[in-house]
């Protein structure tokens, strides 16, 4: 083997944390050879990594480093997948042929078990998705599934955090039903759909090291607030969540993610009262350990926006009707203004428009303006932005604008909007509120709105 066929790629990470039989070890190498003998690009990353990593042709070496269990995924070129499990110290040989992939080394028996026992909450037809037929196929499905791995004779380990990995796919898929029937996939989910909610509970420090762990929890936990199993509340929401969540790890571990997930999306002026919410409930030492990285990347971020503290005066700006009509935000004066940035390409800003709609509707006789303004530019965009308008027949009380220049336009700049959707609440006197306010289908933005009607 030639030293050009051969690659050494070093990986660092995903979250795969310590999990039962490895409590207490010290970070391992995985070492993993794919042997890609076809002539065609593969992929192997970690299932929770968004984007892919390619494999060429000949032979690649891995050697991520891990602490506990993780999944990985291994896509061949005609999109065909296969889920694979590594814990540390593990070594994993892969060939793909360019039909088939195949496997040996620590955990083969592994692997072949979730290639024969494969589970992607499908039901057979004419079993509609999210429908009950659909749940109770699913639950079903999964007890089977439970049984097998039992009487598999795999590692407990294995066993053990595979059945949290099947859990969790399941809830998820359930989770999503509210966007996908949005967007026309599925039957409607029963009055009922979401009653299992109201007792679910986290308790396992296993869930760690599942793919995407975090963001299956975050929707669980804003999806019970919706549906009015948890209280709202627009500043101490972290310690009502923390409630659910009984295994004091993983609720630390969860509590310094939602703070990590606060930064992501932009500046909060609540993130002090966020963090002195939850520092007594984090026991965790890396959970410590990270907080405190945390707070430095606040204070950081806090520099950066500056200009967009709550009291500030809002940055005005013009923006026009589908008909050329233009609008300041000075203009609104006098009223509480929930603006709403978006670009037609976004699908989670479309998935957020008739919560937009549904919140105009239910404050459209107080003094609140909701504006949703498009930051589309070019010719095709743009039409596709009135078309969008012109679909709504006027039915909103939500005004629609459009920002020239969009994401190139100095508003933007000043406002630090480089994604969307991007909400901004404004007081009467045109001074900021909350310059990354949550989103629509958040019902703590409601709340926040209907403290300023006070």
């Amino acid at each position: 083997m030639t030293m050009e066929r051969k690659r050494l790629i070093s990986l660092v990470g995903g979250l795969c944390l310590t999990v039962i039989g490895t409590v207490g070890a010290k970070a391992q190498e995985v070492y993993i050879t794919v042997e890609n003998k076809s002539t065609e690009d593969v992929f192997l990353q970690p299932e929770d990594t968004t984007g892919y990593r390619k494999v060429l042709p000949g032979t690649t070496v891995m050697k991520p480093v891990v602490d506990g269990a993780c999944y990985y995924r291994f896509v061949d070129a005609n999109s065909n997948f296969y889920s694979l499990y590594v814990e540390p110290g593990d070594t994993l040989e892969l060939l793909y042929d360019g039909k088939k992939l195949s496997w040996s080394g620590t955990k083969a028996r592994v692997q072949t078990f979730l290639d024969e026992h494969r589970y992607i909450g499908r039901a057979p037809e004419p079993i509609k998705t999210y429908s009950q037929e659909w749940v109770h196929y699913n639950e079903e499905k999964l007890g089977e599934l439970y049984g097998l791995l039992d009487r598999s004779g795999l590692p407990a380990n294995f066993v053990a955090v595979h059945k949290e990995y099947l859990r969790f796919v399941f809830l998820n898929l359930r989770l999503n039903a509210r966007t996908m029937q949005m967007f026309g996939h599925g039957a409607d989910a029963g009055r009922d759909y979401y009653d299992f909610l109201r007792t679910l509970t986290f308790g396992d420090s296993l869930i760690l090291c599942l793919p995407k762990w975090f963001s299956v929890m975050k929707d669980a936990m804003e999806e019970m607030e919706k549906q009015g199993f948890l209280t709202v509340s627009a500043t101490h929401y972290l310690p009502i969540y923390a409630e659910r969540i009984t295994d004091e790890k993983l609720r630390s571990r969860f509590l310094v993610e939602m703070l990590r997930f606060t930064l992501r999306k932009g500046f909060s002026d609540d993130f002090n009262v966020y963090v002195d919410d939850v520092r007594p409930l984090i026991t965790d030492r890396k959970a410590l350990e990270d907080l405190a990285e945390i707070e430095k990347q606040y204070l950081t971020l806090r520099e950066k926006n500056k200009d967009l503290l709550r009291g500030m005066e809002m940055p005005d700006f013009t923006a026009y009707t589908q008909d050329g009509k233009a609008y300041t935000l000075s203009d609104m004066k006098g009223k509480v203004v929930v603006i709403d940035f978006w670009f037609t390409g976004c699908i989670p800003c479309r998935a957020e428009m008739p919560y937009f709609d549904r919140l105009a509707e239910t404050f459209k006789d107080r003094p609140v303006q909701f504006l949703s303004v498009s930051l589309d530019t070019g010719d095709q965009l743009m039409a596709l932005w009135k078309k969008m308008v012109s679909e709504k027949g006027g039915k909103s009380p939500v005004l629609n604008l459009n920002l020239p220049g969009g994401f190139r336009s100095d508003f933007t700049a000043r406002m630090n909007i480089r994604s969307v959707p991007r909400v901004v609440l404004v007081d009467k006197d045109g001074r900021i509120v909350d310059a990354y306010a949550k989103r629509p289908s958040d019902p703590k933005l409601k709340l926040q709105l209907e403290k300023l009607m006070k």
